[in-house]
């Protein structure tokens, strides 16, 4: 629930302006501004892992590891429906909408559409969803909860690409829980991981529950 970035001066509530409050020196860290250091966003549902630079060397590293597709990025979402095996889907996206607030799956020689890589990896299945891992080399917008939602396994809780409105989740069930990168001044292979939050693992137990409800029924 909290923006990676403010969108203009004075914004509070994002994890920017903490960066700033906690380590001032970010302030002039990064591209614009109001970057303070950071070299990748999540959507704002989104949970888990960022990192922020705060020096312009540092900050200079990790933007060209992530261009060079270097960073090792995997996430954990939950999805609809039961997935049965791993696959890669390759399935171009473009902003659509009037304000191109959201993405959409596209034909090949779309204007404005990119082709990124989605490879999915199941874990478990709970109730009528499944748990599965996620691995992607591009960074390109709601890549993860389009491509998702493209093969007919949205993201629960995702209302913009097909998740539906589900009690058990108030926001999508998406997850950063790791990276691996280079340190950009040892030099060694950094492997950083965040844990599921108790939300998600809340909604876990909430959807296993309801199946075994419906079972007894």
């Amino acid at each position: 629930g909290v923006p990676t970035l403010a969108l203009h001066d004075g914004e509070a509530g994002t994890v920017a302006s903490f960066m700033r409050t906690r380590y001032p020196e970010v302030a002039d860290v990064g591209g614009p501004a109001l970057e303070a250091g950071i070299a990748h966003r999540l959507d704002n549902d989104t949970s888990g892992l960022v990192v922020a630079a705060r020096t312009a060397r540092a900050y200079a590293s990790l933007r060209a590891q992530f261009a060079e597709r270097l960073v090792v990025k995997e996430y954990t979402a939950l999805v609809r429906g039961h997935l049965r095996e791993e696959r890669t889907i390759h399935a171009l996206i473009a902003p659509a909408g009037r304000r191109g607030d959201r993405m959409e799956v596209v034909d090949r020689g779309a204007a404005g559409g990119r082709n990124p890589e989605t490879t999915i990896r199941v874990l478990e299945h709970i109730g009528a969803a499944t748990l599965v891992a996620v691995r992607i080399r591009t960074g390109v917008r709601h890549q993860i909860r389009v491509h998702l939602g493209y093969i007919g396994h949205p993201i629960v809780g995702d209302r913009l690409y097909g998740g539906g409105d589900d009690r058990a989740a108030a926001r999508h069930l998406l997850h950063a829980c790791f990276l691996e990168l280079d340190h950009p001044q040892r030099g060694i292979r950094l492997d950083l991981r965040s844990p599921l939050p108790a939300d998600f693992r809340e909604a876990m137990r909430r959807i296993a529950a309801a199946r075994h409800r419906r079972r007894r029924n």
